[in-house]
């Protein structure tokens, strides 16, 4: 049996927690049975010493000779932050990560860089969930890898068992030929009418400026407005993506909900949302409550680095580092994945990833996917359509911003 389902936690179940319950409760709870893994994990990123004001509490957690240490008050270095209860809460319980509470606003990143900030999300997930960070050593995830072609590409034709398999460890997969040419031609001619469509803050797209100006890079819900690509996601070929492990997904609804997203890729974006930095999709937060999903890149042309082809981190799904922001690659192996136009590239939620700009010619990919099927007791708890739709198409600002932030923070000495 072959899984990727890394689930430890229900949405029904997150509590409104008060800091001084975290401080004074969980996190001795916590450092009770994960301190040393947690100091490790410090050591390992050289995260420093965090300090965190929340309503009346204020605390420092760092790590000194291999032991962890939490008191009262804020340090005199590192990286100090405040945030209100709700926002500590949510990051005790995995609900949101310290990098995405800063990029959504609800942290006040009040010392320190934001590449320091996001070296504390894995010493986090260690502190919390008793998950080792990821530091390279024999048996960590990338030492799995030494025998495995990562350059090696499928079919839908081939041993399915195998594909898992492949998928399982490296946390992607490059799929051959799963549509033809001028099936995606026709997607691609729909993807042009909804950009000619598209204005600015409709809610419906998100924009990128060139030389020649603004123009629609993202198409939020284009399946609802591409009749081929509608038809191919109903297809058995696309449904047979989700069949190479075990686990039971589902994905959105067809006809009616955002589930897919048409993406125009132009050479020399200087601004707005385009091609984004090394991440996991569960960077935000929410690994333990939803990983891994599958995201599935339809090649509507080819991409290669002329084109700004995705790139992805081998082994990263099972690795316990930063997934957002990051710098350097943590020794695992990268892979340029070079495709054809109706090739499909699968990615874990948890695995990192990123997309080159391109140089010389444009990309075209249409980006949907599939998520693990909901425990029944959470299905109330997830959140509707409409207000998915809604912070999705908010993010833009908050998202491009982030981006460039990003791309121009300096590591501190």
């Amino acid at each position: 049996m072959t899984s990727i389902d890394l689930r430890t936690r229900r949405r029904h179940e997150v509590q409104d927690l008060a800091a001084g319950f975290v401080r004074r409760e969980l996190l001795q709870t916590l450092a009770a049975a994960n301190a040393g893994i947690a100091a490790r994990g410090i050591g390992a990123t050289e995260a420093g010493t965090l300090s965190i004001s929340a309503g009346t509490e204020k605390f420092s957690i760092s790590a000194s000779l291999g032991n962890l240490t939490i008191r009262d008050g804020i340090a005199g270095s590192g990286v100090v932050v405040s945030m209100d209860d709700a926002a500590l809460s949510d990051l005790f319980q995995d609900v949101v990560s310290l990098g995405w509470l800063q990029m959504m606003g609800r942290l006040e990143l009040q010392s320190g860089s934001l590449e320091r900030l996001v070296r504390w999300d894995p010493v986090i997930v260690a502190l919390r969930d008793g998950v080792p960070v990821y530091d390279g050593r024999p048996g960590d995830p990338g030492s799995k890898l030494s025998g495995r072609d990562l350059d090696r590409t499928f079919t839908l034709d081939d041993d399915p068992g195998e594909t898992g398999a492949f998928l399982a460890e490296t946390g992607f997969l490059h799929i051959r030929g799963v549509f033809s040419p001028e099936e995606m031609q026709a997607v691609s001619h729909e993807l042009d009418a909804a950009m000619h469509c598209a204005e600015r803050d409709d809610g419906q797209s998100w924009w990128a400026r060139t030389e020649e100006g603004w123009y629609p890079s993202r198409i939020l819900g284009f399946n609802r407005k591409s009749p081929t690509l509608r038809e191919l996601l109903h297809s058995r070929r696309f449904q047979s993506l989700a069949s190479f492990v075990d686990d039971p997904f589902v994905h959105g609804d067809i006809e009616a909900s955002d589930m897919a997203e048409g993406l125009l890729k132009k050479i020399g974006v200087s601004e707005g949302i385009s091609d984004v930095t090394w991440h996991k999709d569960c960077g935000p937060g929410g690994h333990s409550y939803g990983c891994a999903g599958l995201v599935v890149g339809i090649q509507l042309t080819g991409a290669d680095q002329q084109s700004g082809e995705l790139c992805v981190m081998a082994g990263s799904n099972r690795a316990n580092i930063p997934g957002l922001h990051s710098v350097g690659n943590f020794g695992l192996d990268e892979v340029a994945l070079t495709t054809a136009a109706g090739d499909c590239t699968i990615h874990c939620s948890c695995t990192m990833h990123m997309s080159r700009p391109p140089i010389s010619k444009e990309r075209r990919v249409v980006y949907t996917g599939f998520h693990l099927q909901p425990f029944e007791e959470e299905v109330s708890a997830l959140p509707s359509e409409s207000t998915r739709r809604e912070q999705r198409a908010g993010l833009q600002d908050r998202v491009g911003a982030a981006v460039r932030a990003g791309q121009s923070d300096e590591p501190e000495n």
